[in-house]
C-alpha cells in the first residue's frame, strides 16, 4: 500500500508532476484496502497514524496535507483469530 507521494525531486527520473499516493487519490472518497491482513506491520503504524491524524506527508516533505476518506478493508482471514494467535 502505497500511503504517501514521492516529491518530483525525490529520485532520479522521478516524474516531472509527481505521483499522489493511494490516500491522497481517495481524499474526499473511498479507499479499499483488500487483504488487509497481509499489510506489513511498519505500513500498519503509517495507516493508524494517517487514520487518527487525517493527515498525510510526502516523503521528503515538511508539511502535511489534511485528508478526508472513507476507508473499507477487506481479508479472507478471520483477524481476531490471527491477534489472539500473536
Amino acid at each position: 500500500v502505497q500511503t504517501c507521494a514521492l516529491p518530483i525531486w525525490a529520485f532520479t527520473g522521478a516524474a516531472k508532476d509527481g505521483k499522489i499516493g493511494l490516500v491522497e487519490a481517495a481524499d474526499g472518497g473511498t479507499l479499499f484496502l483488500d487483504e488487509i491482513n497481509s499489510l506489513p506491520i511498519n505500513v500498519q503504524g503509517k495507516l493508524l497514524r494517517t487514520l487518527e491524524e487525517k493527515s498525510i506527508q510526502r516523503i521528503g516533505s515538511t508539511k502535511t496535507k489534511k485528508v478526508n476518506f472513507r476507508l473499507i478493508a477487506a481479508t479472507n482471514r478471520n483477524l481476531q483469530k490471527l491477534v489472539e494467535q500473536g
